[in-house]
């Protein structure tokens, strides 16, 4: 090989390890701006899941208390019922003449 041959392969392969090095470069502040972005989104996605799962709680919590209410509703009309009856006997006996009221009819 010729030295001007051996200059230009030379030249080439210093070239070729520039873009190496530059491309190697870049690739690397690549991955650290996709990890800066995977971070970025990943909280957010916490988040997201956090918030899923009080949803769900308070979904099931929500449950419960509706079917307590329904309970304690039909046990204050138990009582509005047992109470309008007990007044209603009371009322009655009010009324009913008594001994001395039957000695004077």
């Amino acid at each position: 090989m010729s030295e001007a041959s051996l200059e230009v392969t030379s030249r080439c392969r210093i070239n070729l390890e520039d873009e190496t090095q530059d491309l190697r470069k870049k690739l690397g502040q690549i991955r650290s701006q996709l990890q800066e972005a995977q971070d970025r989104h990943a909280e957010p996605v916490r988040c997201i899941e956090t918030s899923k799962d009080h949803v769900q709680k308070l979904e099931v919590e929500n449950a419960k208390l509706k079917v307590t209410v329904k309970k304690q509703a039909g046990k204050i009309e138990q009582l509005q019922e047992n109470l309008l009856s007990t007044s209603s006997v009371s009322q009655s006996l009010n009324f009913c003449p008594t001994e001395k009221e039957f000695l004077f009819l």
